[in-house]
């Protein structure tokens, strides 16, 4: 792989080969595209592999449901949904 085409894009956080990998994105999920194909490096080995799920999920499901938008100022909502809630 030549280096000008290496973008990181994420990294694994669970799952394996026969029931697929889990990744949080690094990226925004608008640059991955369902049906692309990925490399994944792991030290000296190398995987290949095709993105076919796309997922939002919240670090904790509770504050997924809440209504932080009328309890919190409307920059702190933001800043939590953005970057804490959502990964």
């Amino acid at each position: 792989m030549n280096q000008s085409q290496e973008t990181a894009i994420g990294y694994v956080i669970g799952g394996g080969l026969k029931e697929n990998f889990r990744v949080r994105l690094t990226v925004s999920p608008h640059e991955v595209q369902e049906g692309a194909f990925v490399v994944i490096q792991s030290g000296e080995w190398l995987f290949y592999g095709l993105v076919t799920d796309l997922q939002l999920g919240a670090t904790d499901p509770r504050f997924a449901d809440e209504q932080s938008e009328q309890r919190l100022p409307p920059a702190l909502a933001r800043a939590l949904h953005g970057q804490t809630l959502f990964t």
